[in-house]
């Protein structure tokens, strides 16, 4: 009986707890250039608008449609058109086409009132990587 109910309890934790999902990067529609302070926002419009996918400073991200950390919208086909990096966050931001920080496309400083970038075509972005240090050419 004893074994029973601890396996019914077991079960009802599952339960209530739900399936175990990945953290997803803090994505909304955002105002035109709309980042929370000490972040990094990239944004599915030009201008920082449409949907936004923001993470904190200092935080690498490999793979965002696999990784522990996902961004919903981006996807395998050029739909990033816009990034932010906030001031006091970083010292620059490197970001990839391929997930694992491979193929890079681009870098944006970070600047005392928050470096703003938008791309003159659309790009794949799935990983992203941050440092102290200003952009390497």
């Amino acid at each position: 009986m004893r074994k029973i109910l601890a396996a019914l309890g077991t079960v009802g934790l599952a339960v209530a707890l739900g399936p175990a999902v990945p953290a997803q990067a803090s994505a909304a529609d955002a105002k035109a250039w709309s980042c929370p302070s000490n972040s990094v926002c990239f944004y599915s419009g030009t201008g920082g608008q449409g949907q936004r996918c923001a993470w904190p400073a200092r935080t690498d991200d490999k793979d965002w449609k696999g990784g522990d950390v996902q961004c919903s919208w981006a996807s395998y086909l050029p739909n990033v058109r816009s990034v932010r990096v906030m001031p006091n966050s970083m010292g620059s931001v490197t970001y990839f086409s391929r997930a694992g920080y491979s193929n890079r496309v681009g870098c944006t400083d970070g600047g005392a009132d928050g470096s703003k970038s938008t791309f003159f075509e659309a790009k794949v972005i799935l990983s992203h990587k941050t440092s102290s240090s200003a952009c390497q050419i």
